[in-house]
């Protein structure tokens, strides 16, 4: 064969070779995409339900909190509160009336029950089909970190009684536990996500946060691996500060 023939013959190759790629490379591209809408997703939107179902338990222990005395108007006592009507002096301490501790730990446990079926069940519902590196971590964390702060006033007024501004923190808590959720839902929405950080919005700051899902949610392997992303995250961000 003559050396034009086989320059010839080579580009034909080349040509054929580079079609085949290019079609090898699209075909690779469709399997991607349909992998894609094939994957069940638990993205932003799930991710704000998720924080907005966290409300209802630290309302719930907020706002009984709120209503298990009579603060004082102008001199006078309140009176329409029917929660603290259940006790015989509303403002003493619980530790001295065995019907006050009874309704204080009656108003705990159902924020309790609140919390593991929301956001809790939620939760799990939500991502049984995703990665845990996937899974976003805040919106349980939050409404656990602020159930913990709310029974701890409970706990303050069960023993100092319902004076020394509880009902002031007890209004100030059900107002965090709407905003908090609210907002983190907002977040979620608007910010970019960070594969591997358990976090799709949450305005809580991690060092603020219960870490309930870590400790009481995750196995051991998902555990670990959790801990070794968020270990490369930081290790990625100190080397972008450099």
């Amino acid at each position: 064969m003559s050396r034009g023939g086989t320059k010839k013959a080579r580009a034909e190759h080349d040509r054929e070779r580079t079609a085949r790629r290019r079609v090898e490379r699209k075909a690779e591209q469709e399997r991607a995409k349909q992998a894609a809408k094939d994957r069940p997703r638990a993205g932003k939107g799930r991710a704000a339900l998720l924080h907005v179902s966290g409300i209802a338990a630290p309302f719930v222990a907020a706002a009984g909190l709120f209503f298990s005395g009579q603060p004082e108007v102008e001199g006078t006592v309140a009176s329409g509160y029917w929660l603290s009507g259940l006790v015989a002096d509303p403002n003493a301490p619980y530790w001295r009336q065995p019907g006050g501790l009874v309704l204080m730990v009656g108003v705990l446990m159902l924020s309790a029950a609140l919390f593991l079926a929301t956001p809790v069940m939620a939760w799990r519902v939500a991502y049984r089909d995703r990665p845990m590196l996937e899974r976003d971590r805040t919106s349980v964390d939050n409404p656990f970190t602020l159930l913990s702060v709310v029974a701890l006033a409970w706990v303050v007024r069960a023993v100092g009684g319902y004076g020394n501004g509880i009902g002031g923190v007890a209004s100030t808590l059900v107002v965090l536990s709407i905003y908090v959720a609210v907002f983190s839902a907002v977040l979620a929405l608007v910010l970019p996500v960070i594969p591997g950080s358990g976090r799709v919005g949450g305005i809580l700051p991690d060092f603020l946060k219960i870490p309930f899902t870590e400790r009481a949610l995750m196995t051991d392997e998902e555990r670990a691996e959790a801990r070794a992303a968020a270990a490369a995250i930081r290790a990625t961000r100190r080397a972008g500060r450099r």
